[in-house]
């Protein structure tokens, strides 16, 4: 917006609109007198307690929201004067507990409570804010429950409770069939105290959800015919789908069939873009319906602790981000990942549209063999393209790999990582002393290969930096120069900040 424009908005607006900073122990607002004018009011930088009293006058406020603020306690007064309250945001506050009487804001359409890190329940009387449409929870990490009426909010639509790891969904959520939010559901069908909670086939009839939604499980699914009445096929607004599976499993209770089988039964919907699958316990990934979701462009598969060889996923025409992460029994990555099953003169393209691959934590990595077998040489015709639009490959902490494979020499990739952890390719990867993989590599203009606390080698835009000293000074030592510059690159040179290999995440349950 134009600052002119938001001026001349706030001209318009200024005997409803309100903006009021808490300076000099709570001065500003203890004067501010808005009488029946203001219609939306924003408190910032409020200190711990209770609202002033100074907004009990303000019987016409819509919209009521803090910023910065520390807000501990709201209580009836406070809300009697409040009936045509709208919106009220009190997230990032100190709240823990919400009074009985916010059942009386009949009109309340807006409510959102979230990182109020303390607050552990919700008075049974919100279910009867009829006219509600948003509730946000968001990491409210000791709220436990939720109302069980609450499946009498039947105008309710938004539903955000990610980050609330004590929270156990009431079965009656499921009558909610409006929703279009519900950003995460947690299965666990009884609790410790015996109640019947929200379970996986209780997805059946919320179709209309929408956007982003995660499904951790908090256990492994007795029967796998609760994955299928889930009918996630059906939900065709759903953009985003995240899947995180138990674990931790005994002898007595093996993860392996069950999560095989609840996997393949949770066939996501085809309009999908996004889709993330965490520690699957399973020894094969082959759901018949991997293949199938032409319209995805990222795809995430992490912590797979038994799974020995990749899916066939060249196929996937859309796919423009591949991650691969912590797979420790992954030795090999072969022609089966491509999605070459039988020889054939016709034209493919494998991988067509991908731009970024990152394979990272893969300590029993040996061989990349690309296409064995159906090499360029034996390729005469050039029948297959493989990933002609990669710019971006980066490898870290795969300590046992040799080899890059040959087709990478034939793609447009612009930068490639070669980070921590991947000793014997690094090596394999510099300029001259004997880097065997060099001629693979060397049209990439941006590269960068740790090789140790020694240091990392460089090339940027084309010129050969040369050895990059990484200690505490980070000063920059010229190992060698671009032989076709002849010029002395003494100064400090710097990647873009998205050729850093990432941390790795600890391997926890979000619960912990």
């Amino acid at each position: 917006m134009h600052d002119v424009v938001h001026d001349f908005l706030q001209f318009l607006t200024k005997n409803e609109c309100f903006v009021l900073e808490g300076e000099g122990g709570n001065k500003r607002i203890m004067e501010f007198n808005g009488e029946n004018k203001a219609r939306h009011l924003t408190l910032m930088f409020a200190p711990e307690g209770a609202f002033p009293s100074s907004l009990y006058s303000c019987k016409n406020l819509r919209t009521l929201a803090t910023f910065d603020s520390n807000i501990s306690t709201f209580g009836r007064e406070l809300i009697s004067q409040l009936k045509c309250l709208r919106t009220l945001n009190l997230s990032f506050n100190s709240i823990k507990e919400v009074p009985n009487e916010v059942g009386e804001l009949a009109h309340l359409r807006y409510f959102d409570l979230s990182y109020n890190e303390d607050l552990m329940k919700l008075p049974d009387s919100v279910c009867n804010l009829m006219n509600l449409q948003t509730l946000r929870l968001i990491w409210c990490r000791t709220l436990e429950r939720l109302p069980e009426g609450i499946g009498k909010l039947i105008n309710l639509q938004h539903l955000y409770v990610m980050g609330c790891f004590r929270l156990k969904l009431p079965k009656v959520i499921a009558r909610l069939t409006s929703l279009r939010t519900l950003d995460q559901v947690r299965i666990l069908e009884v609790d410790n105290k015996k109640e019947v909670l929200f379970g996986l086939s209780d997805l059946r009839n919320l179709d209309q959800l929408r956007g982003s939604f995660r499904i951790e499980f908090l256990e492994n699914l007795k029967d796998a015919r609760q994955a299928e009445k889930a009918h996630l096929v059906n939900k065709n607004c759903l953009v985003s789908l995240e899947l995180r599976f138990f674990f931790g499993g005994t002898d007595e209770i093996p993860l392996v069939a069950s999560q095989e089988e609840t996997l393949n039964a949770l066939q996501p919907p085809p309009n999908l873009e996004s889709f993330s699958l965490y520690h699957y316990s399973g020894t094969t990934l082959r759901p018949h319906w991997m293949t199938s979701l032409n319209k995805l462009r990222i795809l995430t598969l992490g912590y797979f602790d038994y799974v020995e060889v990749l899916p066939p996923l060249g196929r996937l025409e859309s796919l423009e981000v591949l991650e691969i992460q912590d797979w420790p029994s992954l030795k090999k990555v072969g022609v089966e990942f491509l999605g070459i099953e039988t020889q054939t003169s016709s034209p493919i393209i494998l991988f067509p549209n991908l731009k970024k691959l990152v394979f990272e934590f893969l300590p029993m990595w040996e061989e990349w063999e690309g296409m064995t077998g159906w090499s360029e040489e034996e390729d005469s015709q050039k029948t297959i393209t493989i990933m002609p639009c990669l710019s971006s490959l980066q490898i870290g902490y795969c300590g046992l790999l040799k080899t890059l494979p040959n087709f990478l020499r034939n793609t447009p990739l612009k930068e490639l990582v070669i980070g921590f952890g991947c000793r014997i390719l690094a090596q394999g990867c510099q300029k001259g002393r004997g880097g065997s993989e060099w001629p693979k590599i060397s049209h990439i203009p941006n590269i960068k290969v740790w090789i140790g606390p020694s240091g990392e080698f460089v090339q940027k835009d084309g010129v050969w930096i040369g050895q990059q000293q990484t200690d505490d000074d980070e000063t920059l030592s010229v190992a060698s120069t671009s032989s076709s510059s002849g010029v002395n690159l003494g100064h400090k040179s710097t990647l873009n900040s998205n050729m850093k290999m990432k941390t790795r995440t600890p391997r926890l349950n979000s619960s912990s």
